[in-house]
């Protein structure tokens, strides 16, 4: 028997249309990858920056020179306005801190706690410090004789406290001072 199935070979036509398609990156520009003009771009932006921080450090020497130009060329009497304003806003600092300080003083607040009061005027400030002192804890106050603090109730005479202190003459060998003490050691004859 002879075999009826044979070996078909793909003609040329059939070998072009199966070509494999290779895949090249494009860029945003529609433009293939290229690594000498990636590099080149890179090249170029760096360039770039260096001009713009040029640029803008020059920009601001510009501004500084302007800024002195201008105040050069404020009057006499401008000057002196601008310093009066200074000098004015330093004194209302001043003037704030001493009302806070006597807010805090009058409510018998520590020094520390001066800053923290709020207000415009010493009423206001007062009554900012009451409210903050009633937040406070309250110490206790103890009541103590400054030469006694710890028996402030009690007084003694020097005459009590010599006899407190050194009892009269004690023989002690006496048993019943001893025994009145609480202490010795006594023999007994239970023979007798």
């Amino acid at each position: 028997m002879a075999d009826s199935t044979q070996a078909v070979e793909p003609t040329a036509s059939e070998t072009a249309t199966q070509v494999d398609v290779v895949e090249v990156e494009v860029g945003a520009d529609g433009k293939p990858f290229d690594a000498a003009r990636a590099q080149a771009l890179i090249e170029k932006q760096r360039e770039e920056l260096k001009a713009a921080k040029a640029a803008a450090k020059e920009l601001a020497e510009l501004k500084a020179a302007e800024a002195k130009r201008k105040d050069a060329e404020l009057s006499e009497l401008e000057k002196e306005k601008k310093a009066r304003l200074e000098l004015e806003s330093q004194l209302k600092a001043a003037t704030l801190r001493e009302m806070q300080r006597a807010a805090a003083e009058k409510a018998k607040l520590p020094a520390e706690f001066a800053d923290r009061i709020r207000g415009e005027t010493a009423e206001d400030m007062e009554a900012d410090a009451a409210k903050l002192a009633a937040a406070l804890p309250k110490q206790p106050t103890i009541k103590t004789d400054p030469t006694n603090p710890g028996n402030a109730e009690r007084s003694e005479t020097l005459a009590e406290m010599r006899e407190r202190l050194m009892p009269k003459s004690v023989n002690i060998f006496d048993p019943t001072f001893t025994r009145a003490q609480g202490g010795g050691l006594f023999i007994t004859d239970k023979d007798k």
